[in-house]
């Protein structure tokens, strides 16, 4: 009798808020959920799941011994990586692996029960039977700046020749790395100042500073008002900004 050892692995990822802060972020996990089909016509044997991107190696299909048209199933969990955040997701595929009862090999590559459309921004041409496990991403920074006088000349009056030093410090708040940081302040005559590092890791701190020289103008109007904006872009190359606080704001 013709033997036909076949076997068909499904997967799907899950995204888990792990530490339960609401947002995307490293310690967070996906949980992979494998189904591996008999649909062959021979009893398939030592069933494991082999899944290179996420780190599995010989997981072991409960039962690991199918009769045809049986099931088994396996579980994983993942945990996501910053880079993983950064590319908006997880692309991977598994492969199943067994023996025939003549102990020949037995495999099938993973198929996505739900897969993305191929019209999808995140469906990925070289692999289309990818399990995609979609990551929101968050790009966000803020922006604190003071300004504090110098008296330049040390004559101890505040007059043209004397100047404000101004301090800027940028914090990731988003769940993706932001580079290219850069501030502006067209007031004082700031463009493109660098922000130093000007990558910044959700959570790190970045910071400028600058020199303005006081004209009479601005002695004349009492001080100097003014407002910068930071400049970066998230790992799409899309434009982040925020425009800036002051740590010691005036009461109104």
């Amino acid at each position: 009798m013709q033997q036909t050892p076949l076997i068909e692995l499904l997967k799907d990822g899950a995204y888990a808020d792990t530490n339960g802060d609401g947002v995307v972020n490293v310690g967070d996990s996906i949980a992979y959920n494998f189904t591996v089909t008999n649909t062959g016509n021979v009893t398939v044997s030592n069933l494991t799941i082999d899944d290179a991107v996420i780190g599995v190696t010989g997981l072991v299909v409960t039962p690991s011994i199918l009769a045809p048209g049986a099931v088994g199933s396996a579980t994983t969990t993942y945990a996501i990586t910053q880079a993983n955040i950064d590319n908006g997701g997880v692309h991977n595929i598994a492969t199943a692996n067994g023996t025939d009862p003549n102990n020949n090999p037995v495999s099938d590559n993973s198929n996505d029960p739900t897969p993305l459309d191929p019209t999808s921004p995140d469906y990925d041409p070289t692999c289309p039977t990818c399990t995609f496990t979609d990551l929101q991403q968050t790009p966000l920074i803020e922006l604190l700046k003071d300004g504090a006088y110098a008296d330049t000349n040390g004559d101890g009056v505040v007059n043209v020749g004397d100047s404000i030093v101004y301090n800027f410090t940028v914090t990731n708040t988003g769940n993706v790395t932001v580079s290219n940081l850069t501030i502006d302040d067209a007031v004082i005559g700031v463009t493109g100042l660098v922000v130093t590092p000007s990558i910044l890791a959700p959570g790190a701190v970045g910071s400028a500073t600058t020199t303005y020289a006081i004209t009479q103008a601005n002695i004349d109007n009492g001080g100097v008002h003014n407002i910068a904006t930071a400049n970066g872009t998230d790992p799409n190359n899309n434009p982040v900004s925020d425009n800036s606080n002051d740590p010691t704001p005036l009461d109104p």
